[in-house]
């Protein structure tokens, strides 16, 4: 089987949800014998370095897309039996439109989409605040592209595309899609496939070598959407009573606000290839996400793959993977006084610590690529065949 996996920015280095899809996607099919076709566009158009640097063993094509540079590309690589879009509503709107003319059925991964209902019944005044200048106040765009605009492209989309199947990565989103589309009979497949780790990659190291490490990590943008002040917040009240713990950030770009009392904290700027040994190496993972990010972020599934004790919250597919106080700990966005009190209740009791890695490291074992790459093979037998 050939296949096409088309994304808008499939290797730019700040987006990087969709092209580890691609990329661990592509590396298992290809061990089954099929033939991959990475179609990505704009200046961060792949290269032979950044090939090497993510160790694809696959023949990318960028391009800046439009119909003529497409029906090019697919006369020299031969045509193919499916196309697979991911990303966002606006990456599948644009991958219908520009593969609408071919005969290939198209089908989109979607990463992203819908809106996360924030329960405020028990928030204060500054939560609600916050939550506004979020999405409101700093960035007008974040509040009408996902509350505005998320319905009408997906209206957009089912009315003039031929969408053969969407995958969503958490039943919540698949939920949220299939309100917005006609019922007809040219209505798309909907198939809900969560998104996979590496357990051979992301696996835990032996806990003689990790006992003596007190440390939180946090990975991703340092950015308001992702909670990364909210931790700033609950760690100056941690660190006050646990002097010795230590908050280690790794971030692709700096934070946008200033960080007055750096005290036991320590930025990590840039892309860090080995990743892994740090997320390893954690006492805690804490990820308080607020929203903006993935349906179902791979930094949770990579940390639980390393048995670590994830500390997230409650929005999103999140809760569809982490079951609060089993494999992991779910607290609600903006609340820094419950993640301070989930953080200090790990530290002081090592025996729920240890049964959540545990839990967590079993879990994720559900999650390997190899088993979502076979679900993904079921979902293109399944629309070719229709």
């Amino acid at each position: 089987m050939h296949i096409i996996f088309f994304g808008l920015d499939l290797n730019h280095p700040f987006q990087p949800t969709a092209a580890r899809i691609a990329y661990e996607l592509s590396k298992n099919l290809i061990k089954y014998g099929h033939q991959i076709t990475l179609l990505t566009k704009g200046k961060h158009s792949y290269t032979e370095n950044s090939i090497n640097f993510l160790g694809m063993p696959i023949n990318p094509y960028p391009a800046n897309l439009n119909y003529i540079n497409i029906s090019n590309t697919i006369k020299k690589i031969g045509h193919p039996d499916i196309i697979n879009g991911i990303g966002g509503l606006y990456s599948m709107f644009f991958g219908s439109h520009l593969f609408r003319h071919f005969k290939t059925p198209y089908i989109h991964t979607l990463t992203t989409g819908g809106f996360p209902s924030l329960n405020f019944s028990k928030r204060k005044i500054r939560s609600i605040w916050e939550f506004a200048f979020d999405v409101g106040l700093k960035n007008p765009l974040a509040t009408s592209s996902t509350i505005f605009w998320s319905p009408r492209l997906i209206r957009c989309i089912n009315n003039n595309m031929n969408i053969k199947g969407i995958i969503t990565p958490s039943i919540r989103l698949l939920k949220f899609i299939q309100n917005y589309f006609q019922k007809s009979k040219d209505n798309p497949i909907f198939h809900h496939i969560p998104f996979g780790v590496d357990t051979k990659r992301f696996s835990p190291i032996e806990f003689s070598q990790n006992n003596k490490i007190s440390k939180i990590i946090y990975f991703g943008h340092a950015n308001r959407h992702r909670g990364f002040l909210t931790l700033i917040r609950s760690f100056r009240v941690i660190n006050k009573i646990v002097p010795k713990i230590q908050l280690e950030v790794f971030t692709p770009s700096p934070p946008p606000f200033p960080i007055r009392d750096k005290k036991n904290i320590k930025i990590n700027i840039g892309t860090v290839s080995n990743i892994d040994y740090f997320i390893k190496t954690a006492k805690i993972i804490a990820l308080p996400f607020h929203f903006a990010i993935p349906e179902l972020p791979l930094t949770i599934l990579e940390s639980m793959a390393c048995g670590n004790a994830v500390i997230t919250t409650n929005i999103l597919g999140i809760p569809e993977v982490i079951e609060g106080d089993v494999n992991g700990i779910l607290v609600d966005p903006y609340d820094s006084k419950e993640l301070s009190k989930k953080i200090m209740h790990l530290l002081d009791d090592e025996n729920i610590l240890e049964l959540l890695r545990c839990s967590a490291r079993k879990s994720s074992l559900n999650y390997d690529w190899k088993e979502i790459s076979i679900k993904y093979l079921r979902m293109y037998n399944s629309v070719i065949n229709e």
